[in-house]
């Protein structure tokens, strides 16, 4: 069986922020959506310090939002990594680091078509 992605572009639709907490990116048709899980507080005196508590509050959100443009790019990030392949394959690895890359290629290319983790 072949597995496919939806065609790009994808793109970031909305950015998590404090009023939501939700982050979407639109791939098609398709939408993704997440959501920055709110912080527990590990004691009633952090849960009272609302400072803290905005603090830990940004990190989520600010982690959510680049977790939204990684997954926005990723079908592009496949295809650099699809070209770039190509490219070495045509022209030869020129030295021992460039094996390594290949190899490394490789394994984001089959991970990202759902081979090998």
């Amino acid at each position: 069986m072949k597995h496919t992605h939806t065609p790009r572009p994808w793109k970031v639709d909305q950015l998590a922020d404090s009023d939501d907490i939700n982050a979407f990116v639109n791939a098609g048709d398709n939408r993704i959506d997440l959501q920055a899980n709110s912080p527990i507080p590990i004691s009633q005196k952090e849960a009272e310090n609302n400072e803290w508590w905005e603090i830990e509050q940004q990190k989520l959100i600010d982690e959510t939002n680049a977790n939204a443009r990684l997954i926005a790019a990723a079908p592009d990030l496949l295809a650099a990594c699809e070209k770039a392949l190509e490219l070495i394959y045509q022209f030869g690895p020129r030295n021992v680091n460039e094996y390594e890359n290949v190899k490394n290629i490789q394994q984001a290319i089959q991970k990202a078509k759902g081979g090998a983790t």
